[in-house]
């Protein structure tokens, strides 16, 4: 079969808005619908995207481990030669080496990319049930020039816009890509061209390997924007837009140049960051079972999942976004029992810091001020989807659930006062009006992670240095019983929204591996712990030293060795200068700082920024690549780099 239609979706009118290419979705009901028909298909004009060789390093940048001069990557910080070696010790994986040894690394010299619009599920609510069937929208990209080792889908984390996804490849600025964006792109965000380059810059990371990647939008995003996406409450119809998208992937891989039979069997690979690891999670479950058939109309074979820091368990994620999470950096120094920046704070091995630093932290977080911006745009996401789906939009449940002032009374820059759904439902708002407006409204109901210009002791090797940081919010009280009623974490119907929204509660006949770092300020590990410990050996986290134990089910049998973990080693956030400081100087490698991940980002002139969720990324598909390599080289489920 030849492509049928490839037409720039600027110019569909909605006499081409047709079924162009039919079926290929779940078995079932979902065929009957029409889910998996296309509706367009757009190829994208990505310019100096079109060579690999420029796209990678674009994709490293993302990663802080240097810059673009002209068409040419260098390196040109400590802190980013740092994040090399650590990379290439910890997974055999040098980020610089593909720069010069492109013929040994890459498999295709160019990509092509595509945006293209299909059915998919929309989440029921009573409120708007004529929504089940959507138009949703995602990003295909392609390796031109050699046969497809096999297809990733790739699912992306939260975003706050509605066109900061996948498709939408923004044509300003660096990391940039195609100057032919989907209308959707640009129209609904105020004026503000702005998609998302990243997505496709991290999707690369694959398709130079040689593999097409299926990146989708989600229902409620992209071209869906005029829906409230369902979130991580709801993750089979998230899981479906991806898998409805394999029609538009065979139409594709069938036209020229590519010229894949449709009957050319691939491996299926499955990964996600945050939000996304989640859905990789369920979409591994789905395509073991209810939807098997979307990936036998589509020729594929599922080959492994690799998820990175995914919130799992949405009973734990919830549990910790309610209670104070503590952290070293403010909490410890101001704790007079213990100097927990002092040089001792690490274990002589330098692989975790000491059990009193741990007790005073039990839930494994970097920073407590990033932790405290994170858990109101978390609980926010979670209640508002679980609002208008479960309890069809009501006021009176967002009251039960949550502080009045919190969900109805946000103040938007240039905008006014709006409430939490009209911020999550509407295209016309942007990154830092959503998420910066939600923080800031938290910080003044009743004293939630107040202003203070805190006292700490700078620990160094040359004698302890008293220090006042500049004022702000340090997160010295992230306690979200501040903006939520404690009582929603009892309710029976909450307890059974998270219960069913969880993701890892099922035996596997695949091989997962989870991506997890050892300290996170935005989706506590306890998730990849609970979902391993479940997954593998068939029972809850016990706890570990001081980090909590898992309080969600467990039911399922182990999966045993078809479960595996690599973790990317991070530390929490200190006062001790030789722990914060990743390079003695800028050519002496700090034998404290092996083995770590850091940013060049700061918080003034003396702290550099640790690795935390957001920084993982890039490390996470890296580790996520090294598990496919392994699977197509022998089987095996590492996540170490074979010899690529």
């Amino acid at each position: 079969m030849k492509l049928k239609k490839i037409t720039s979706v600027l110019a569909v009118s909605s006499a081409l808005m047709l079924n162009v290419c039919g079926g290929g979705g779940a078995a079932g009901p979902t065929q009957n619908a029409g889910y998996g028909d296309v509706l367009s298909i757009s190829q994208q004009n990505l310019g100096v995207y079109a060579r690999v060789q420029v796209l990678y390093p674009v994709m490293l940048q993302t990663g802080k481990f240097g810059a673009i001069k002209g068409a040419s990557f260098s390196v040109e910080s400590a802190f980013e030669s740092a994040n090399i070696i650590n990379s290439a010790r910890t997974f055999n994986f040098n980020p610089v080496a593909p720069i010069t040894t492109k013929p040994n690394y890459f498999k295709a010299e160019s990509v092509s990319a595509y945006a293209v619009e299909y059915k998919t599920p929309g989440q029921n609510s009573e409120t708007n049930p004529a929504q089940i069937v959507r138009t949703a929208s995602g990003l295909i990209i392609v390796p031109n020039g050699v046969a497809p080792r096999g297809v990733v889908v790739y699912f992306h984390p939260t975003v706050s816009a509605k066109n900061q996804v996948p498709s939408c490849l923004s044509s300003l600025g660096a990391g940039n890509v195609s100057s032919n964006q989907p209308a959707y792109c640009t129209a609904n965000a105020a004026g503000n061209p702005f998609g998302s380059g990243l997505f496709a810059t991290l999707s690369a990371l694959y398709a130079a390997r040689g593999y097409v990647v299926i990146a989708p939008d989600y229902v409620g995003l992209g071209v869906d924007y005029n829906n409230v996406h369902p979130f991580v409450v709801y993750p089979e119809n998230n899981v479906m837009s991806a898998f409805n998208m394999f029609p538009a992937l065979r139409q594709i891989l069938e036209s020229a140049p590519f010229n894949v039979d449709s009957k050319t069997r691939l491996p299926l690979f499955l990964t996600g960051y945050s939000e996304g690891a989640g859905y990789a999670v369920k979409a591994s479950q789905m395509a073991q079972t209810t939807a098997a058939g979307a990936l036998s109309a589509a020729n594929l074979q599922l080959k492994m999942t690799s998820p990175q820091e995914g919130a799992y368990s949405l009973t734990d994620q919830m549990s910790f976004a309610f209670e104070d999470g503590n952290d070293g950096f403010i909490n410890c120094a101001n704790n007079l029992s213990y100097n927990c920046g002092n040089v001792d704070m690490m274990k002589p091995d330098q692989s975790s810091v000491t059990n009193e630093v741990s007790a005073m932290n039990n839930w494994n977080i970097v920073t407590s001020a990033v932790a405290a911006q994170y858990k109101p745009l978390l609980t926010s996401n979670v209640l508002t989807a679980a609002m208008y789906y479960h309890f069809h939009n009501l006021d009176g449940a967002y009251d039960m659930a949550m502080n009045h002032q919190f969900w109805a009374n946000i103040s938007v820059p240039d905008v006014g006062i709006l409430s939490l759904y009209q911020l999550f439902s509407s295209p016309y708002y942007v990154e830092n009006q959503i998420a910066g407006s939600i923080f800031i409204n938290t910080t003044k109901i009743d004293g939630y992670d107040p202003e203070i210009s805190p006292n700490i002791t700078l620990f160094t090797p040359q004698g302890n240095l008293p220090i006042q940081l500049p004022p702000n919010h340090w997160g010295t009280d992230n306690a979200g019983t501040k903006f939520i009623n404690a009582a929603v974490a009892r309710d029976p119907q909450f307890v059974s929204i998270l219960a069913s929204g969880s993701t890892y509660n099922w035996h596997t006949n695949s091989p997962i591996n989870f991506i997890h770092m050892n300290y996170d300020s935005a989706v506590t590990i306890l998730n990849s712990y609970q979902a391993y410990s479940c997954m593998r050996y068939g029972v809850s986290f016990p706890g570990s030293g001081n980090l909590v134990a898992s309080s969600a089910p467990c039911t399922t049998s182990a999966s045993g060795a078809l479960i595996e973990s690599t973790i990317i080693p991070n530390y929490q956030m200190t006062n001790n200068a030789i722990q914060l400081t990743p390079m003695a100087t800028t050519t002496t490698v700090n034998p404290l700082a092996i083995n770590k991940f850091w940013t060049d980002s700061s918080l003034n002139s003396s702290f550099g920024k640790p690795f935390d969720h957001s920084d993982m990324m890039v490390q996470g598909n890296i580790a996520a690549l090294c598990t496919f390599e392994n699977s197509l080289k022998d089987g095996s489920n590492s996540g170490i780099c074979p010899e690529l």
